[in-house]
């Protein structure tokens, strides 16, 4: 945020990304804090911290969701 720059600007640049496009976080609340000094931003719509546009969502690293992938079994049983 420049000298001359408002707070308001950089909220109003915030909404122009899309709740489809944010990259939102698995951030407790008991690490709130810790997230909001990483840089992470509060969505109160979906009640969940996100990464910011343009951000490096590895800063992010412990909160980001984890994949959905299928687990493959270790043995496969054939008779």
């Amino acid at each position: 945020m420049s000298l001359f720059s408002s707070p308001f600007a950089e909220q109003k640049k915030e909404k122009s990304m899309s709740n489809k496009e944010r990259v939102y976080l698995n951030c407790p609340y008991s690490e709130k804090d810790i997230c909001k000094g990483a840089g992470g931003r509060w969505d109160p719509e979906a009640k969940r911290w996100y990464v910011p546009e343009g951000d490096n969502p590895n800063r992010f690293k412990r909160w980001l969701p984890k994949e959905n992938k299928k687990k493959q079994p270790l043995l496969k049983i054939v008779e």
